[in-house]
């Protein structure tokens, strides 16, 4: 959870919304520290998101990823990238669970989200 509230602030970092780049692995963290720093960061993405019109989703940003290599992209594709970045890794996740003989289980948003109604 650490690692998604630090992706998350450097996100932000690469917007101008967030002061300084975070460690992208943080760690030593106890749990109460941990919901701080989710509220702070989800509370300046609240803010961020609901401040953003069509010229602010066409801007481009341009930053240095921590390999060094550089990117140039605009807000609408770094949102869309934050959309889809998790479910991807999931897939990984599940893919390897099943490569090793685990049960892979699905990951879907919709199966965890809501209680399954049988008819």
């Amino acid at each position: 959870m650490a690692h998604l509230v630090a992706a998350r602030k450097r996100w932000l970092h690469r917007l101008g919304h967030w002061p300084e780049l975070p460690p992208i692995f943080p760690s030593g963290l106890t749990l109460a520290e941990l919901a701080k720093l989710v509220d702070e960061a989800e509370s300046v993405w609240v803010d961020y998101l609901a401040s953003l019109n069509d010229a602010d989703l066409a801007r481009v940003i341009e930053w240095t990823a921590p390999n060094g290599q550089q990117f140039r992209w605009d807000v609408e594709g770094i949102l869309t990238q934050m959309l889809i970045h998790a479910p991807y890794h999931r897939g990984q996740i599940a893919q390897l669970v099943a490569l090793l003989g685990g049960q892979a289980v699905d990951t879907d948003y919709l199966y965890w989200s809501k209680p399954v109604v049988s008819s």
